[in-house]
Protein backbone atom coordinates (compact mmCIF):
# COMPACT_ATOMS: atom_id res chain seq x y z
CA UNK A 1 0.00 0.00 0.00
CA UNK A 2 1.29 3.75 -1.25
CA UNK A 3 1.99 5.93 1.59
CA UNK A 4 0.32 9.35 0.99
CA UNK A 5 1.67 12.33 2.92
CA UNK A 6 -1.44 14.56 4.42
CA UNK A 7 -1.28 17.63 6.53
CA UNK A 8 -1.22 15.53 9.99
CA UNK A 9 1.51 13.16 8.73
CA UNK A 10 4.85 13.53 10.79
CA UNK A 11 7.61 13.05 8.27
CA UNK A 12 10.80 11.89 9.67
CA UNK A 13 14.23 11.51 8.59
CA UNK A 14 15.44 7.97 7.65
CA UNK A 15 18.47 7.10 10.10
CA UNK A 16 20.49 5.24 7.83
CA UNK A 17 21.10 9.37 6.24
CA UNK A 18 23.65 11.15 7.83
CA UNK A 19 23.32 15.15 6.77
CA UNK A 20 24.83 18.16 7.72
CA UNK A 21 24.10 21.77 6.78
CA UNK A 22 26.32 24.07 4.37
CA UNK A 23 25.27 27.32 4.92
CA UNK A 24 21.98 28.07 3.27
CA UNK A 25 21.70 23.87 1.92
CA UNK A 26 21.67 20.16 3.76
CA UNK A 27 24.15 17.95 2.19
CA UNK A 28 22.85 13.89 2.64
CA UNK A 29 25.02 11.24 2.40
CA UNK A 30 24.35 7.22 2.69
CA UNK A 31 25.71 5.11 5.08
CA UNK A 32 28.08 4.16 2.15
CA UNK A 33 29.01 7.71 1.55
CA UNK A 34 28.38 6.94 -2.30
CA UNK A 35 25.35 8.83 -3.05
CA UNK A 36 24.78 12.09 -1.75
CA UNK A 37 21.58 14.61 -2.16
CA UNK A 38 21.63 18.44 -1.90
CA UNK A 39 19.08 20.05 -0.69
CA UNK A 40 18.03 24.34 -1.19
CA UNK A 41 17.42 26.63 1.52
CA UNK A 42 13.70 25.82 1.81
CA UNK A 43 14.23 22.06 1.20
CA UNK A 44 16.36 22.09 3.62
CA UNK A 45 14.06 24.12 6.44
CA UNK A 46 11.35 20.99 5.51
CA UNK A 47 14.42 18.46 6.15
CA UNK A 48 15.39 19.93 9.51
CA UNK A 49 12.05 19.90 11.23
CA UNK A 50 11.33 15.98 9.89
CA UNK A 51 12.11 14.69 13.29
CA UNK A 52 8.88 13.30 13.54
CA UNK A 53 7.57 15.40 16.25
CA UNK A 54 5.77 18.08 13.49
CA UNK A 55 3.11 17.67 11.54
CA UNK A 56 3.81 18.72 7.37
CA UNK A 57 1.61 21.06 8.23
CA UNK A 58 3.34 22.62 10.95
CA UNK A 59 6.32 22.46 8.68
CA UNK A 60 4.20 24.38 6.08
CA UNK A 61 3.18 27.31 8.63
CA UNK A 62 7.11 27.49 9.53
CA UNK A 63 7.62 27.51 5.38
CA UNK A 64 5.31 30.62 5.16
CA UNK A 65 6.44 32.37 7.86
CA UNK A 66 10.31 32.37 6.80
CA UNK A 67 9.63 32.64 3.05
CA UNK A 68 6.69 34.12 3.00
CA UNK A 69 4.72 31.80 0.64
CA UNK A 70 0.65 31.49 0.38
CA UNK A 71 -0.84 29.46 2.94
CA UNK A 72 -2.10 27.09 0.21
CA UNK A 73 0.92 26.63 -2.01
CA UNK A 74 3.04 26.19 1.14
CA UNK A 75 0.85 23.11 2.36
CA UNK A 76 0.83 21.29 -1.16
CA UNK A 77 4.39 22.02 -1.88
CA UNK A 78 5.27 20.60 1.71
CA UNK A 79 3.50 17.65 1.05
CA UNK A 80 4.69 17.05 -2.47
CA UNK A 81 8.00 17.44 -1.44
CA UNK A 82 7.58 14.76 1.88
CA UNK A 83 5.88 12.59 -0.67
CA UNK A 84 9.15 12.77 -2.65
CA UNK A 85 11.64 12.15 0.27
CA UNK A 86 10.15 9.34 1.28
CA UNK A 87 9.79 7.46 -1.87
CA UNK A 88 13.75 8.44 -2.43
CA UNK A 89 13.73 6.57 1.39
CA UNK A 90 14.95 9.20 2.89
CA UNK A 91 12.10 9.97 5.02
CA UNK A 92 9.73 7.64 6.95
CA UNK A 93 6.45 9.17 8.29
CA UNK A 94 5.78 8.33 12.12
CA UNK A 95 3.77 4.86 12.25
CA UNK A 96 0.20 6.66 13.99
CA UNK A 97 0.74 9.40 11.70
CA UNK A 98 0.05 8.11 8.29
CA UNK A 99 -3.93 7.45 8.96
CA UNK A 100 -6.52 8.83 6.22
CA UNK A 101 -8.10 11.22 7.95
Amino acid sequence: MAITVQGNSRPKRNSKFVWRRLEDEVVILDESGTSMTELNDTAAVIWGLADGSHSVAEIAREIERQFAVDSRQSQADTADFCQQLIEAGLLELEPDSDESG
